[in-house]
């Protein structure tokens, strides 16, 4: 039995759940400083982003150092593809995407092609078909 997919951004299309939202302001209250300084609240500031993280890597059954918060979507999908293609260093050198990907998606596979970004990997667009699945056969 495989585990239920997690989805942890609304992209601003759903209300911040009330506890999320009283952690969220008590973070800002107590840990509103930059966590990669050395001064007492930016140690603070780590202690609960590194807390945060700890949690939610057990909420999600994952080790805390194979979870990365991010700023935005954008930023998400750029680490993604960069991950992918550098992952398939061992397998291959092409990281399969459909066509129709989310446009930060498709921006980072257009960059990383002209960049050759993650040591030489590319990308590779396939036709996605009416139920926007992109098969491979």
């Amino acid at each position: 039995m495989s585990a239920s997919p997690v989805y942890l951004d609304a992209a601003t299309a759903a209300p911040t759940h009330p506890v999320a939202r009283q952690a969220l302001l008590a973070a800002l209250d107590d840990g509103w400083s930059d966590p990669g300084k050395l001064y007492t609240q930016a140690r603070r500031a780590r202690q609960l982003l590194d807390a945060a993280r700890e949690a939610t890597a057990q909420t999600l059954g994952v080790r805390a150092d194979e979870l990365s918060f991010t700023p935005s979507g954008t930023t998400a999908a750029h680490g993604a593809v960069l991950g992918g293609l550098a992952g398939r260093h061992r397998v291959g050198s092409t990281l399969v995407h459909s066509a129709i990907e989310h446009s930060a998606v498709l921006h980072w596979t257009r960059r990383a092609r002209r960049t050759r970004a993650a040591r030489g990997g590319r990308p590779g667009a396939r036709p996605a078909n009416r139920a926007g699945r992109a098969p491979m056969s």
